[in-house]
């Protein structure tokens, strides 16, 4: 592991530190509270055979581990997002489009060679639109962006600098100067500036709404609000001035010209071929376990230690959620109401057994649909 140190909190500034210790072909990006599944780095490497591809991506995951929080999504010149396709917006990928496909920061990989080509990231944008500006300029370097099906990635989402433990951002100053900042520098000639401006104006209260919401549900202080007003003016004047010069913060191709070799790195290596297990267990740490639970838990961790994909199915009180423990994929699953079906004539199943054990199954199914299952186990205890 190389590690180096940001002078500042500038996610761009990092990134380009970053490039410039990689000694690879491909640089991979992921957040410091993000989770990688095994075959993260593999499915994202495997579309650059294609020569034209110089970026991709994989599906995000939000906190709960079972939610998407990225899939598929499209940008415009203003910086506005769609997130509800259903499907890789490939056919954006030519220069200048107006729509182009990008990928998620925390699941986002490039060819170094490209990203250098460019510049590397641009160092204005502290937070919010910095992968996407680097996605546009490499569409419109006549290069494409695969948005994936898989290599998926599990961002949780926590607390920081500019975000509380509800995971609210209250720093929205970066959010509004980038976006007027964006919206000049990648504009191309798509919008007259005062296009640019009257959606300037719609996002900033479009920003102040969501502030009013959360300061309403007490999720943050009304002081937040003040600084809101503040942070507006100021927004304004730094992102149409800099935008309007022309002038990036883009790093000299000679910056990233000395990267650091690889080092060595210890990893588990499986006495054969990686296997996935499946444990269903009724209860699962933090909650009381014992009999054919504590055997669950001790073996499904056991397993996991020799460096196979391990997943428990277990209970929740709540919502479904999916979390890596101790190197084992705990999926806690609320049971759904289901009508048992495909009994033999006079036969019932008490409907908790019945619920928890199709949801299980169901669970099974999705996953089964990423990675291949080897063996499942399931004690008799309540009929798993």
């Amino acid at each position: 592991m190389k590690v180096a140190h940001c002078p500042e909190r500038n996610i761009s500034q990092s990134r380009n530190i970053g490039i410039a210790m990689a000694a690879g072909e491909i640089v991979a990006f992921i957040d410091d509270d993000a989770i990688a599944e095994p075959e993260w780095l593999t499915q994202l490497v495997s579309v650059y055979c294609d020569p034209e591809v110089k970026g991709a991506g994989g599906v995000v995951y939000d906190h709960t581990g079972y939610r998407y929080q990225y899939r598929y999504s499209v940008c415009d010149r203003l910086g506005n997002s769609r997130f509800d396709l259903c499907e890789a917006a490939h056919e954006y990928n030519f220069p200048f489009s107006n729509i182009f496909p990008y990928v998620q920061g925390t699941n986002s990989s490039f060819e170094r060679s490209a990203l250098v080509g460019i510049g590397g990231f641009d160092e204005e944008y502290e937070f919010y639109l910095d992968e996407t500006d680097v996605c546009c300029r490499l569409v419109d370097q006549g290069y494409a962006i695969r948005q994936l099906p898989n290599a998926f990635v599990h961002h949780k989402y926590l607390p920081s600098s500019i975000r509380t433990s509800d995971r609210v951002t209250t720093n929205k100053f970066p959010i509004l100067k980038n976006k007027i900042y964006f919206s000049i520098v990648n504009n191309h000639g798509h919008f007259p500036l005062d296009i640019v401006i009257a959606d300037g104006v719609r996002f900033f209260d479009q920003q102040r709404r969501d502030l009013d919401h959360h300061a309403q549900a007490g999720r943050i202080p009304p002081l937040t609000i003040e600084d809101f007003t503040e942070d507006v003016d100021k927004a304004w004047r730094i992102g149409l001035t800099r935008g309007l010069s022309g002038e990036r913060r883009t790093r000299d191709p000679s910056y990233f010209s000395s990267p650091r070799p690889f080092l060595r790195c210890p990893r588990i290596e499986t006495d054969g071929p990686r296997r996935t297990f499946v444990f269903l267990s009724q209860s699962f740490p933090p909650l009381s376990i014992g009999g054919s639970a504590r055997y669950s838990v001790d073996i499904a961790r056991a397993i996991a230690n020799l460096g196979h994909n391990v997943h428990v199915l277990t209970r929740s009180e709540g919502d479904n959620t999916v979390d890596l423990e101790r190197g084992v994929w705990v999926h806690r699953l609320a049971p759904k109401a289901q009508i048992p079906e495909n009994l033999p004539t006079g036969e019932t199943v008490p409907h908790h057994i019945w619920n928890a054990s199709r949801t299980c199954l169901e669970e099974i199914e999705r996953i089964s649909l990423f990675r291949k299952i080897d063996i499942i186990e399931a004690p008799s205890w309540d009929c798993e």
